[in-house]
């Protein structure tokens, strides 16, 4: 069913009949699609009416309340949730994640580690914990919870890491002895931006342990300002 984002959300979508908690899910993520957020809200808090329990749409709900920047509704939306759906570390870390939008960080880093414990398998949970370990300074902890992003089972084929891996495996710190160690490109142009200035630093670091820092980047970079590539080849091969 197709949405049209002209019409008013009474209208479009008041009286329709809902079958089941899935359908009507159906129905929220096709007024999302539309950017129509009023009218999520609208259809959520009706849809809620039916399926109280479903947290599915209770998410899309919080979302778009966040989307209108207002996260203290979202989190008491997703606590709501929380009541019916206890243990569920989808909806513990939907919590965290609306209290970090707060910047009530250390209640959103608690969060996190419950819903990490309910679901210790959900990759994004332990990312999102990362960065406020990060954040407030536990480099180690936070650096290595941050690998968690790498996790296998949430690499395609074709996404630049698993490409890199079956070309050389990736280092571990251990000595080089003449080897090369290739830094590489693997989220965004942002990202690249704000760690390419290490990359010096880093490359003196290979030099002394005996080997030689490659850096490979995107068109972009490659091609900015003359000063940056000049620093970049200081630090090593660009």
């Amino acid at each position: 069913m197709s949405f049209d984002s002209s019409a008013s959300p009474q209208c479009a979508h008041a009286d329709i009949p809902l079958s089941d908690a899935h359908h009507a899910l159906s129905i929220a993520l096709d007024i999302r699609s539309s950017g129509d957020w009023p009218a999520l809200e609208h259809f959520c808090r009706k849809a809620l009416q039916r399926f109280p329990h479903d947290y599915e749409l209770r998410w899309q709900l919080s979302h778009c309340l966040w989307l209108r920047h207002d996260s203290v509704s979202a989190e008491s939306v997703m606590r709501e949730a929380a009541r019916h759906h206890p243990g569920n570390g989808l909806v513990t870390g939907a919590i965290a994640m609306y209290l970090n939008e707060q910047s009530r960080y250390s209640e959103a880093e608690a969060q996190y580690r419950v819903a990490l414990a309910q679901s210790p398998g959900e990759y994004e949970l332990a990312v999102d914990l990362a960065d406020l370990e990060l954040r407030r300074g536990a480099w180690r902890d936070g650096w290595l919870r941050f690998e968690r992003r790498l996790d296998r089972s949430q690499l395609g084929e074709n996404r630049v890491v698993s490409r890199m891996e079956r070309i050389a495996p990736r280092w571990g710190g251990q000595p080089l002895d003449g080897k090369r160690v290739m830094v590489y490109s693997e989220l965004g142009l942002g990202d690249d931006i704000q760690f390419v200035r290490y990359f010096p630093q880093f490359a003196e670091g290979v030099r002394r342990s005996g080997g030689e820092a490659i850096l490979a980047v995107r068109s972009p970079i490659a091609s900015a300002h003359p000063a940056l590539r000049a620093g970049l080849c200081r630090g090593g091969s660009a």
